[in-house]
């Protein structure tokens, strides 16, 4: 099989998947340099932002993002939410989304941590996309 399993799939680090977690389950394991240097950069981001500071956040899942979020109203001068997550956000503000994909469990969670801007000149959006 191998004697070290090296990770340099950033984007997939989080998913539990046989090619990520399972190898690093079996194997000695580490992050590679790709991976060092792509989490370096997420450290700049977070500690010490160019401004302005302009944060577009996509996906399906918002129970798995808001933690993130909070994150970045915290630090970002604009937040864009768009895809999937997008939905359950305004769904959960009361907006009609028609038959569109919403996160049902994520609807609480939503609910409680709506996005408001944190930073005096920060805005947030949330965007609709088409179905």
């Amino acid at each position: 099989m191998g004697d070290i399993f090296v990770n340099d799939a950033f984007s997939a680090a989080h998913r539990a998947h046989a090619t990520t977690a399972g190898l690093a389950a079996v194997m000695p394991s580490c992050a590679g340099f790709q991976m060092e240097k792509e989490l370096e950069a997420l450290d700049s981001l977070l500690t010490a932002p160019k401004r302005p500071f302009v944060v577009i956040l996509g996906g399906a899942k918002v129970t798995d993002k808001v933690k993130v979020i909070s994150r970045f109203l915290d630090l970002a001068d604009v937040l864009m939410i768009g895809g999937a997550m997008s939905l359950t956000l305004l769904k959960a503000k009361g907006l009609s989304v028609g038959a569109s994909k919403v996160e049902d469990e994520g609807l609480p969670a939503a609910r409680r941590r709506w996005p408001r801007p944190r930073r005096a000149s920060a805005s947030s959006f949330c965007h609709r996309t088409s179905s």
